[in-house]
């Protein structure tokens, strides 16, 4: 093969990336903007060895000492390209703990939780959706409530149909399910020009985003917002670049994070994205070095996955007294009990990442096994029947879904709870009950019934007692204005509210 053939393949090569960039189709534009510029070293690497490999074959029957030395070279790229794809994330998680602000801190408390999980308002949004050609897209929390986008339905539809506004999920309103219309120049469910991504690709080329967040502003404008992620170093660590407004006909506003931080319209949207979270989360097990972190695992942490989050997985956005905040749990990798919580304000991408962790001997239970504890307690075990799947069927009519960390102010400092919500099976359209547990002692305590109850709980204003058998029902009554009903309580709950009261 002359050196003519070589360097016509190596520029058709070129020719096509050029083609397929300038296209910003979003598979293939998708595809250059990993090849180019989230993992170039990878992708050189990957198109080397087929090169060199593609020469070492057809030279070799001609000349066979130039194939010979083809194929050594192949090998040795071969053996380089395996190892940077072995040591590619850990030095990218190392570059990313050293630019992320740590800190160690004791829990943060919170202020209200979510009146009801993932699973039942993608339930609610799926059950009410009364059009054809839309369906609702993915679901975000946004200002205290479930948001979902209506985005195309069908194949054709995907083409040209854009999103055409949101669902918000309003568990007190008489129609649970709302609807803003607008129509957007994009779909997160669109195909070629019709989707996000080509829309994103046309501001700027070299970003991610993650997700899409619709917000209607006081003078009933809705604008969507999405925080763009960009790489920087030789180990292309994220970090959050801009913040792109977009509105219903077209324009497009591109702030930094301090100005988006504070831009009124954008209050209360989690600018630093869930993704982004997740990816600071695990730098934080490379904080002893990629090296050591590869090689014996030293630090290595994992966020908490669970059969029961299986829909919504950690982190999970939470309200506390200073805004929203992500919570998320991490256990060592490969254990199933949690040793640690990492925190961080979600409207405030400058703020640091909080790490509260147990002493380094000590460990509580996980998710899947604090709910198994919910379902053996005293109250629960003969009360309900769980739900639970086989392969052969599927019984029981209750589950828990979504056991999220709950942190509660206390006499001797925070204290962290987690809170799972008790809701039908298979098709959970409601909440029935919220249960607690200590994670600690795994104390199961007498269930909620409302979200106001658990919010008033949080803030202190009575006691929980521990389930015993047959009593599952909260001890305290709540009254109207919120404080604790005392003339209605039996005789141990009274005597426990006046001990506090005096305590105070």
């Amino acid at each position: 093969m002359n050196s003519k053939t070589v360097f016509g393949a190596i520029g058709l090569f070129i020719l096509a990336l050029l083609i397929l960039f300038l296209l910003k189709v979003p598979t293939i534009s998708s595809l250059v903007n990993d090849m180019l510029y989230i993992h170039p070293l990878s992708w050189l690497l990957f198109s080397s060895l087929l090169i060199t490999g593609f020469l070492a074959a057809v030279t070799g029957f001609d000349n066979q000492n130039t194939g010979c030395a083809l194929w050594l070279v192949t090998t040795i790229i071969g053996i380089l390209w395996v190892i940077w794809l072995i040591i590619q994330g850990p030095l990218m998680y190392a570059d990313l703990y050293r630019h992320t602000q740590y800190i160690d801190y004791s829990l943060i408390e919170q202020s209200s939780i979510r009146d009801v999980p993932y699973t039942v308002a993608k339930t609610n949004f799926d059950n009410q959706n009364p059009y054809s050609k839309s369906a609702p897209g993915d679901l975000d929390f946004v200002g205290g409530q479930w948001i979902s986008s209506i985005d195309c339905a069908g194949f054709l539809n995907c083409f040209g149909q854009p999103t055409q506004g949101y669902y918000a999920y309003n568990p007190d309103g008489e129609d649970k399910v709302s609807q803003t219309l607008v129509e957007f120049p994009f779909s997160e469910a669109g195909l070629l020009t019709n989707s996000a991504t080509y829309f994103v690709r046309n501001v700027n080329y070299f970003t991610e985003f993650h997700e899409i967040i619709y917000k209607q502003l006081p003078d009933g404008e809705v604008i969507a917002v999405a925080s763009l992620i960009k790489r920087a170093g030789f180990t292309r660590w994220p970090y959050l670049w801009k913040v792109l407004i977009v509105h219903a006909d077209g324009r497009t506003e591109l702030l930094n994070p301090a100005d988006a931080q504070a831009d009124p319209r954008l209050e209360g949207i989690a600018l630093r994205p869930e993704w982004l979270m997740k990816q600071q989360v695990i730098a934080y097990g490379y904080r002893y070095g990629a090296s050591k972190a590869l090689i014996n695992r030293l630090g290595r942490i994992t966020i908490q996955t669970s059969l029961v989050n299986d829909e919504n997985s950690a982190p999970f956005l939470m309200q506390t007294p200073l805004g929203p905040m992500w919570y998320a749990p991490f256990s060592p990798l490969g254990s199933g009990s949690m040793i640690g919580m990492a925190m961080a304000l979600s409207h405030d991408p400058s703020f640091p990442v909080a790490i509260w962790s147990l002493p380094e001997d000590q460990a509580v239970f996980a998710a899947d096994s604090l709910v198994a504890e919910i379902e053996s307690s005293p109250a629960h075990q003969q009360a309900y029947n769980w739900y639970r799947v086989s392969t052969e069927s599927a019984c029981g009519n209750v589950v828990v879904l979504e056991l999220v960390p709950l942190v509660r102010l206390e006499s001797g400092g925070n204290h962290l709870y987690f809170l799972g919500y008790v809701a039908p099976a298979p098709k959970s359209t409601q909440v029935l009950f919220y249960s607690i547990i200590d994670p600690v002692s795994r104390v199961v305590f007498q269930d909620l019934q409302t979200a106001d109850e658990v919010d008033a709980w949080l803030r202190g204003e009575f006691e929980l007692a521990p389930q015993v058998d047959g009593q599952s029902s909260p001890t305290v009554v709540i009254s109207q204005d919120g404080t604790c009903d005392l003339g209605s309580q039996p005789a141990e709950s009274l005597l426990e509210e006046i001990r506090r009261r005096l305590s105070e």
